[in-house]
This record gives C-alpha cells, structure tokens and sequence, in this order.
C-alpha cells in the first residue's frame, strides 16, 4: 500500500474521481463479473455456500499487483494506482451490497 500510496502522490485525487474510465472498470470488477459468476456457477452448483464464496471472492478490488507490474514495466502506473484507489474506494460499498443481495 505505501507503493500505492506513493504513485497516487503523484496526482491529484480529482484526476482519480473525475475519470470516467475508472468508474467503468471499478463497475466492471466489483459488481457486473460478480454477477456473471454467481449465474455461471448457479447452473452448476447446488450448495449455497459453495456459490458464495467465490463470488464474493471476485467481488474484491484490484489487486495493487496491477499498479506494482505498471511501474516495473514502465507503464501508465499513476492510472494503475488510481484504478487501486477507486476501486478499494467503492469495494466499501459493493461487497457488502454483493453480500446482502446473496444471504438475504
């Protein structure tokens, strides 16, 4: 997280918010693939338990791997960090959404 934290230093946190594209892909990760997992394994898995766990599983934010391999490979790391950020930011919300709407 310091890595992180010192690649986001670098830019401002209205950059991070104002970006659409990070929005997108924060949607993409913690709510429209955990879905796409829970139908998938519906079809195959009778245990409740069974099926939950991996989707919550994949409804967790960006690995910060993502922004560490942008830095090593000198790529657009300071998107990598806020793609991290934003998505950790709203995983606050998502997870426990993505909870309540499987144990209800």
């Amino acid at each position: 997280m310091l890595v992180i934290g010192s690649m986001i230093c670098g830019s401002s946190y209205k950059e991070c918010l104002s970006n659409k594209k990070l929005y997108f892909v924060a949607f993409i990760r913690l709510l429209f693939i955990p879905i796409a997992i829970y139908f998938i394994l519906k079809l195959k898995i009778d245990d409740p338990l069974l099926l939950y766990i991996p989707v919550i599983v994949v409804s967790t934010p960006i690995a910060t791997n993502a922004a560490i391999m942008a830095n090593e490979y000198n790529a657009n790391s300071s998107l990598a960090s806020q793609a991290v950020f934003l998505s950790t930011l709203c995983s606050v919300i998502t997870i426990p959404l993505i909870s309540f709407l499987l144990f209800k």
